[in-house]
């Protein structure tokens, strides 16, 4: 855990304030409606909240400044016997503002200021909770961020329900005032989008996360408890907390917040005296964050810890997507990661799921999917003495499970980013670059901008072409070429050529049946052949066009007979290969058939 972590952790282990809930005889909406709002728009917008049992609730959004062209659209529910109320308004355009009334027979309760627009949640650890301010040139992009289309709300960071911070909790207007506590990458995403979409289309954020969280803290217990994997998580925090009382794990946590508190302070302290000092010497001089914090049967970084207390506070609201950036906490455990992650993706679509007899026909088929987008672990390597429970082969198999959920699953798409990362700073400061691409992706995926490049150069599979030589075949290649600035390349300020790497500097290795890899060094060669942009074993519709595809031969060295071929299968290393849009190559580990030599 770095000092990042340490700071995007919010929230005391042993200073929650006791959870409590809605007084559920009182009409009351659910935190996340408030002034200013954004709804989504083009979909089914539901609105809920607690009441009178049986009770009816009368739903009504109203243009602010009504004309002849918009009108007023309003619902009615009834309350269950539980206490909650769910109605849903029908799919509208954006635009705005507008008043939204919730009422009973006996109570009212009013908004205003809302928007409809598109609505994204941003959730995951610690690098998406990276603030604004935190990040690369964040005074400046928190002095230049006036935009009052671009709003955002804040989950309460907790692991169990906290109805005095849910009051408080509000949406913002994105203004220097407020902006410099966004999350980065949120904000830059959403920056690109109100670029793109058209002028008046409002983007609301929903800043759904907590640094230092696994993935088993977003899932609930009967979804853990399905699967091996997930029960892995909860046995190990109940072999945790078990022998303990409730005292004594909240004093061990009293006792860790004042350590951590005083940490913190130290090392504002010395920020502020020396500005631009590294994370290194930080550390140096005021030691290792002292994380993790213990563990509680409250706490919100134990299993199931967020689901209940803040990602169900939120479900059903309507969202065009899911920005997810979450796994460095899962290094230790990536052999299990992958299950989790489809779980997860499964889980949350059956929460934000609207019961059929809620949505007409025409709707129910807009809804079945709920976009996600997955940032792939950037590259990093823990420092000395820092994580000495991360291997080098941790993070590589985090991404591919990152990867594999944009092929296993419709409406799940993956963004590489392995040419950012800072060697041995998990928290890299510029959160432009994973924003950006992630708006992009949207773009081109959920709202049909198509025109926006959005892969770097991808495999269609090796071949072996001598005893000594093997050729891949390259699509979305344009201009692909080795970049000299990419994280890990030994002398780069020595390398010029554009079309060449030794081995070691290539990023490629190949191993034989022994299963040990070796680096090879690789060429890239223009396309030549036409049947080289074809998937193997067939002979029509090509991958992409001829001027897109590239070969690269890799010289096979210690290896004679190769099984395997990867690239950039490392916590941090050469990944250079790009493509003339800037756009990374992603890391692969592929078999080589008998047919493919």
């Amino acid at each position: 855990m770095t000092e990042e972590d340490c700071k995007n952790a919010s929230g005391a282990q042993g200073r929650q304030v006791p959870a409590t809930d809605f007084n559920h005889h009182k009409l009351q909406l659910a935190a996340i409606f408030t002034d200013g709002a954004v709804l989504q728009s083009y979909k089914p917008i539901p609105i809920f909240g607690w009441g009178q049992p049986e009770d009816a609730v009368h739903i009504e959004l109203t243009p602010t400044n009504p004309d002849r062209l918009t009108g007023s659209i309003s619902t009615t529910c009834q309350v269950e016997i539980s206490g909650k109320w769910l109605g849903v308004l029908p799919p509208c355009q954006s635009g705005g503002p507008y008043n939204l009334s919730v009422r009973t027979k006996k109570e009212c309760i009013n908004l205003k200021n809302l928007m409809i627009g598109e609505v994204w949640m941003a959730s995951g650890q610690s690098n998406m909770a990276l603030s604004l301010a935190d990040s690369a040139n964040g005074a400046t992009a928190v002095a230049e961020s006036q935009d009052p289309l671009i709003r955002f709300y804040q989950v309460p960071q907790t692991g169990r329900i906290d109805r005095q911070a849910e009051a408080q909790a509000g949406w913002n207007s994105c203004e220097p005032k407020t902006s410099g506590q966004m999350s980065a990458v949120a904000y830059y995403f959403a920056r690109k989008l109100r670029k793109h979409l058209p002028v008046k289309t409002a983007v609301g954020i929903i800043d759904c996360y907590i640094g230092g969280t696994s993935i088993a803290v977003w899932l609930d217990q009967e979804t853990l408890q399905s699967c091996p994997e997930g029960r892995i998580y909860l046995d190990r925090f109940s072999r945790t907390v078990s022998g303990h009382t409730d005292e004594e794990l909240e004093a061990q946590a009293e006792s860790w917040q004042t350590t951590f508190d005083a940490w913190n302070n130290r090392v504002s302290e010395i920020r502020q005296a020396y500005p631009g000092i590294s994370d290194e010497e930080i550390n140096s001089a005021c030691g290792q964050c002292p994380w993790p914090p213990p563990m509680t049967r409250h706490s919100q970084y134990r299993p199931t810890g967020a689901f209940a207390s803040m990602l169900e506070r939120t479900a059903p609201y309507a969202l065009a997507g899911i920005l997810w950036y979450q796994g460095e906490e899962d290094g230790p455990f990536s052999s299990t990661y992958q299950t989790l992650l489809g779980l997860l993706i499964d889980r949350w679509r059956s929460l934000w799921q609207l019961p059929d007899h809620m949505i007409s026909t025409s709707d129910s088929a807009a809804q079945k999917k709920l976009p996600f987008f997955i940032v792939q672990l950037p590259q990093w390597s823990p420092s000395e003495g820092e994580d000495d429970m991360v291997t080098d082969s941790d993070w590589p198999r985090i991404r591919k499970a990152q990867w594999s959920m944009s092929q296993a699953r419709s409406a799940v798409h993956t963004v590489c980013l392995m040419d950012c990362g800072e060697e041995h700073n998990l928290h890299p400061k510029d959160k432009r670059t994973p924003g950006e691409r992630l708006a992009v992706h949207a773009l081109h995926w959920v709202y049909g901008q198509q025109g926006l490049p959005i892969n770097g150069p991808s495999p269609l599979g090796p071949r072996k072409i001598d005893p000594v030589h093997l050729s891949v075949r390259m699509v979305h290649a344009a201009g692909m070429h080795f970049s000299a600035k990419m994280p890990g390349l030994r002398h780069a300020e020595t390398v010029h050529s554009s079309d060449w790497r030794e081995a070691g500097e290539s990023g490629f290795e190949a191993a034989g049946a022994d299963g040990l890899f070796y680096p090879v060094a690789a060429k890239i060669l223009p396309f030549s052949d036409r049947q080289s942009c074809m998937p193997l074993g067939q002979s029509h519709q090509p991958f992409g066009k001829p001027e897109d595809c590239r070969i690269i031969i890799l010289t096979l060295n210690k290896v004679r007979n190769p099984r395997w071929l990867r690239y950039a299968w490392h916590g941090w290393g050469p990944a250079p290969l790009m493509n003339d849009a800037g756009l990374p190559a992603p890391p692969f580990c592929k078999a080589i058939s008998v047919a493919d030599k």
